[in-house]
């Protein structure tokens, strides 16, 4: 009796929707399929989105292991590093005790021949002063004998003219 009294007013208010009311519920209707659509294409979108999920999480121990191999490796380099530096250090130092040694040789040398070019230059000098006093007094022994020269050939001259005028004077045959 009860379910009768419920379903007297369900078939009253069936009998009371309009026009209106049926638009209305047409365009939830239409609204529903909509969002049920939209409902499945997410439904799918999420299944996607869990198994690309489960792919990346497969591959997350690999990555694990790659990182824990990389660490490693990255320690070992660096071990290997510390030792390199030293020995690096140890020869760069070598090279510069060796560099200054040679620069200091190299130095010494230059000492000694800059001084034996020195005293070249002192001789040098010295010959050149004494090649000039030399040179001086052949220039007198020069003008002297350019002045006897000039005497002789004076003479020589004074000498030519009589004999040219003997000739002269002289009967032909």
């Amino acid at each position: 009796m009860r379910r009768a009294l419920y379903l007297l007013p369900l078939f009253a208010l069936t009998s009371c929707v309009t026009q209106q009311d049926t638009t209305v519920i047409n365009q939830l209707t239409a609204r529903v399929q909509v969002l049920e659509v939209k409902n499945r294409e997410l439904e799918r979108e999420v299944e996607k989105l869990k198994e690309e999920n489960a792919a990346l999480r497969s591959e997350i121990p690999k990555l694990r292991i790659s990182i824990e191999s990389l660490s490693e490796k990255i320690e070992e380099v660096k071990s290997q590093v510390e030792p390199l530096k030293r020995e690096l250090s140890v020869e760069t130092k070598k090279s510069y005790r060796t560099i200054e040694v040679r620069l200091e040789e190299t130095r010494k040398s230059l000492e000694k021949e800059l001084a034996r070019v020195k005293n070249r230059i002192a001789q040098l000098e010295e010959c050149c002063s004494s090649v000039k006093e030399e040179n001086g007094s052949v220039r007198e022994q020069i003008g002297e004998l350019q002045q006897k020269v000039r005497a002789l050939e004076e003479r020589l001259n004074s000498l030519k003219i009589p004999s040219v005028k003997i000739e002269k004077v002289k009967p032909s045959d």
